[in-house]
């Protein structure tokens, strides 16, 4: 299988084309926790409406169990970029309740600026080091990309300011008062062999677009890409456990599909082409390394494009890729 790695710039300047297809209806975000009963767990807020991409769920467990819906602007006195860093890599544990033995909240200014009474650190300063640490890392699945550390420790530099910010991590309004996040591979390695048929092929595009004019035979009526991090480049590959599945839930918590993740991609697909349609309501989750991230608020609007809203930036409300717990 060819794959070509970062350093190969000529042939990405060759080899990247516009994405195959379009966006598609509204989407949102995943956020995760540790899996839970069947009866999931029950957060703060109201569930909004969603689309394809999904919602939140913060704290929530694998369960049909309504976490809430999760502003942005709940966490109050940020800039976006590290809002959206404590939303995607810290609220399933440091948020309200806290679970997974987290001591403290981690959700406002005031939550970061405070001091560890043992090491007198500011929180926002321990973060960075767990986030960086080699050994313990936070969260405990993996240190997160470089550039999510990067805006803490910049806001941390310039005195960690009082800001504001006017996202919304679920389904239909997210905007954004930054400019386009910083894009990145994990992998370092892309795929570079264009439409030629494979399982691993194209990731991070909108797979679907395409195959309905191309190939009906093999439009999967669910697909899309898994990354490590929200901002990574189209084409790269996703890097993913064995264990990563994808699972589409209805209305009451079964699990209508499940489908492995590819550990070459980050790709998944499922469902039989022509002959099954996108069911009109459901949920998506990743599981992985037995954690798991659900979708907040159901898709309804019968789209199993995946990629086609969790784009490199983001797209119809979705805040950037589908990733990992």
């Amino acid at each position: 299988m060819f794959r070509y790695t970062v350093g190969t710039i000529a042939a990405v300047a060759i080899l990247f084309g516009a994405a195959c297809g379009s966006p598609a209806s509204s989407g949102g975000n995943f956020i995760g926790g540790e899996p839970g009963g069947s009866g999931g767990a029950t957060g703060a807020g109201t569930g909004g409406s969603g689309g394809a991409g999904g919602g939140t769920t913060v704290g929530g467990g694998a369960g049909g169990g309504d976490a809430g819906t999760l502003p942005i602007t709940a966490f109050t006195g940020l800039p976006c970029d590290v809002a959206t860093v404590l939303a995607t890599r810290c609220s399933s544990c440091h948020g309200v309740p806290l679970s997974g033995g987290a001591p403290i909240r981690l959700e406002t200014r005031d939550d970061l600026i405070a001091t560890d009474p043992i090491s007198g650190a500011t929180w926002a300063d321990r973060c960075v080091a767990r986030m960086t640490s080699a050994t313990s890392p936070m969260p405990p699945t993996g240190a997160p990309p470089a550039s999510e550390t990067a805006a803490l420790q910049g806001w941390i530099a310039a005195g960690s300011p009082p800001s504001t910010c006017s996202q919304v991590i679920d389904a239909g309004t997210m905007t954004a008062d930054a400019g386009p996040a910083p894009t990145t591979c994990a992998s370092g390695t892309f795929w570079g062999l264009g439409n030629q048929g494979s399982a691993d092929m194209n990731p991070g595009l909108a797979c679907k677009a395409c195959h309905a004019s191309k190939t009906p035979f093999k439009n999967y009526p669910y697909a899309g890409t898994v990354y490590p991090s929200l901002h990574e480049k189209d084409l790269c590959d996703g890097v993913v456990p064995s264990n990563a599945v994808v699972e589409i839930l209805d209305g009451t918590g079964r699990v209508l599909k499940s489908m492995p993740v590819s550990t070459s991609s980050g790709n998944f697909h499922g469902g039989i082409p022509v002959l099954e349609q996108v069911a009109s309501w459901y949920r998506a989750r990743v599981r992985a390394n037995g954690r798991v991230l659900e979708m907040r608020t159901p898709v309804t609007t019968k789209n199993g494009d995946c990629n086609s809203c969790h784009t490199e930036q983001g797209a119809n409300g979705a805040p950037g890729r589908i990733v990992l717990p």
